[in-house]
């Protein structure tokens, strides 16, 4: 079973948009997960290693998190959101990126500590309406 992926850019986290917590609006970290106080503390943690990766890669975070989403078994479709044209050929540079095994399994050990911390829910609401796992 395939599945497909909203949001897999994070609301521009995983783009390196945000770089620390003072410049995120509130519109955004309401009601999410992963805007949570120690889910951020991690994810910025995670975020400095990923931005690491993508400058050896020499490529953008947002097109190195995007190829990896779609590196990932089970993922049908990735649907990332783009609010100019900029956006979306910055989007659209992933198509064309494939990663080496050892680079997805980096990225899969730097993710992880987020990954035990969330859960099998992959609701960025948290509503638990969606359980998958133990």
């Amino acid at each position: 079973i395939s599945g497909g992926c909203s949001g897999p850019l994070a609301m521009g986290l995983l783009t390196g948009k945000f770089t620390s917590r003072q410049p995120i609006p509130e519109s955004i970290r309401n009601g999410t997960r992963m805007y949570q106080e120690k889910a951020l503390g991690m994810s910025f943690a995670a975020l400095r290693k990923i931005r690491g990766v993508s400058e050896r890669l020499r490529i953008s975070m947002g097109a190195l998190a995007l190829s990896w989403l779609i590196s990932r078994e089970g993922v049908a479709c990735v649907i990332p959101g783009a609010k100019n044209s900029r956006q979306l050929l910055a989007n659209a540079e992933a198509g064309d990126i494939q990663l080496f095994p050892e680079d997805i399994l980096e990225l899969d050990e730097i993710t992880q500590p987020l990954k035990e911390f969330h859960g099998p829910d992959p609701d960025q609401w948290g509503s638990g309406r969606y359980r998958f796992g133990s």
